[in-house]
């Protein structure tokens, strides 16, 4: 079909059907279920393994919902550490162990954010101003000093 001025009209690029390219620098569930296996038999978390979770933290702490915080690198590394023992815990006859880490991921981001907000929601307490006071007055010595 020709266009206006006698060009073809160009030909959208659509995916081939079944899912198109496969994500990049993601993680595999067979290959997340093999270092399961391997930290298993070795009874501890294998770096490959932790390499997997520090990107399952990564990846959900750019959702919009967690990513605006100054403290986001805290959530990440709450989350990593939740990953770690919920990996020892996991069943190895589940078949989507992407999914149950994934769902752990999010709700130890949660978590992490619903503590932070309990400190800041404190923070005008008189427990809280008086040892605000004590550090900013030893502060204050200290630079007085030199």
């Amino acid at each position: 079909m020709a266009h206006l001025n006698g060009a073809k009209r160009p030909t959208l690029w659509y995916p081939p059907r079944g899912g198109g390219r496969p994500p990049t620098n993601y993680i595999d569930n067979d290959a997340l279920l093999e270092e399961l296996r391997a930290s298993r038999r070795s009874g501890q978390v294998t770096p490959r393994l932790g390499e997997m979770f520090l990107t399952f933290a990564q990846r959900a702490s750019l959702h919009p919902y967690f990513s605006r915080y100054t403290y986001c690198e805290d959530l990440v590394s709450d989350a990593v550490v939740t990953l770690c023992n919920a990996a020892m815990k996991f069943d190895l006859r589940r078949k989507n162990a992407f999914a149950y880490f994934q769902t752990v991921t999010r709700f130890a981001l949660g978590r992490a954010l619903k503590r932070e907000y309990r400190h800041w929601k404190h923070r005008g307490t008189d427990q809280y101003d008086r040892e605000f006071l004590i550090d900013v007055s030893a502060t204050c010595a200290v630079s007085a000093a030199f």
